[in-house]
Parts: structure tokens; C-alpha cells; sequence
């Protein structure tokens, strides 16, 4: 199996990665995530993911 991964310039970014193109398994982010939860919000993406990807 091969991950498909890319890297950000933000955290907002990376977020779009997942959000938009949902073609990612990994986005590292070389910079804080100054005023965001990133944590909370990352696990927010991937719950939407899962839901995307069990109607597939």
C-alpha cells in the first residue's frame, strides 16, 4: 500500500487538503497552527471523511 502525502504551507492549508481534493492519507505542516485548535479540528475532517468514504 502506498500513502499519498504532500506538505502545507499552513494549517489552514493543510486542512483544504483533506477537505477539498480528499485525496491525501497524510499532510505534514511544517508551521504552528497559531489560534486553532488543530487537534480538534483535524479529528473533525476525518470524521467527515469517514462518513464521505462509507457512502462510496
Amino acid at each position: 500500500m502506498r500513502l499519498k502525502f504532500d506538505e502545507a504551507e499552513s494549517g489552514e492549508d493543510a486542512i483544504k487538503y483533506f477537505e477539498e481534493r480528499n485525496e491525501y492519507d497524510l499532510v505534514f505542516v511544517s508551521k504552528e497552527l497559531p489560534g486553532m485548535n488543530g487537534f480538534q479540528r483535524i479529528t473533525n475532517v476525518q470524521e467527515g471523511l469517514k462518513e464521505r468514504r462509507s457512502f462510496a
